[in-house]
């Protein structure tokens, strides 16, 4: 089970690979909405029938990087984030906050269920107030649950009668706690010039979107409209 955990924390969770799948899937939805690949959208246009299925079983991993890649590729959103992949230039983690950073049970509640409806204005605002590209800031919620039955769920014999191995154990009480955490992250093209700046800019950035984010889940305030943005 630890080992699996371990799998599951240091790769799917590790930060460089939640940071390129949000880059991945942003830069698809940019080459359909805004670049208007035609080929892009015939490949993720879903009509159910065997001449889409057919397509879609031709095409892999590489094949759709070097695709967008090709000089024969029109400029646009997709080209840019897929040749930043390339080169490993890759967006950072400006804002990262758990349930506990957001003292309101309200906020708690709207931010880490299915409502995603700020998503697009949250990111919009962020763009202005740093002068980012809207369509580059990117917000991810994240909730890391375990999905199949571990040891920490065996029985165990204790002197009050059976417990769970979980409620028994420190390490697997802690495991189990750190598994079913939920995650807010917002993604953006930002740079630092040196550490120092970094460090102050985070602290910057952790405090002002975390009072945005409070402002727009309030209950009872008008959400801004969007128009545009991953929802």
């Amino acid at each position: 089970m630890l080992a699996r955990y371990y799998m599951h924390t240091q790769v799917y969770r590790h930060k460089i690979r939640l940071i390129t799948d949000k880059m991945i899937h942003r830069g698809i939805l940019l080459g359909i909405e805004e670049d208007k690949i035609p080929w892009l959208k015939t490949l993720y246009s879903f009509d159910g029938s065997p001449e889409f299925l057919e397509n879609y079983l031709e095409w892999y991993d590489d094949r759709l990087f070097n695709e967008i890649l090709r000089p024969g590729t029109p400029e646009g959103y997709a080209k840019t984030i897929f040749r930043h992949l390339q080169d490993r230039k890759l967006l950072k983690v400006i804002f990262r906050a758990t349930e506990r950073d957001f003292a309101d049970a309200e906020v708690r509640r709207a931010l880490f269920t299915d409502f995603d409806e700020f998503y697009g204005p949250l990111e919009e605002r962020i763009a202005k107030t740093y002068n980012f590209d809207k369509n580059l800031v990117i917000a991810d919620k994240l909730s890391f649950k375990s999905a199949t039955r571990t040891e920490s769920d065996i029985v165990v014999l204790h002197p009050a009668g059976p417990r769970l191995f979980r409620d028994s154990s420190a390490l697997f009480s802690s495991v189990n706690q750190q598994i079913q955490e939920q995650y807010f992250h917002i993604y953006a093209p930002v740079t630092y010039k040196d550490d120092r700046e970094k460090w102050k800019r985070e602290r910057e950035f952790f405090t002002d979107i975390l009072k945005m984010i409070e402002e727009m889940l309030t209950p009872g305030k008008e959400l801004p409209a969007s128009s545009g943005g991953e929802k």
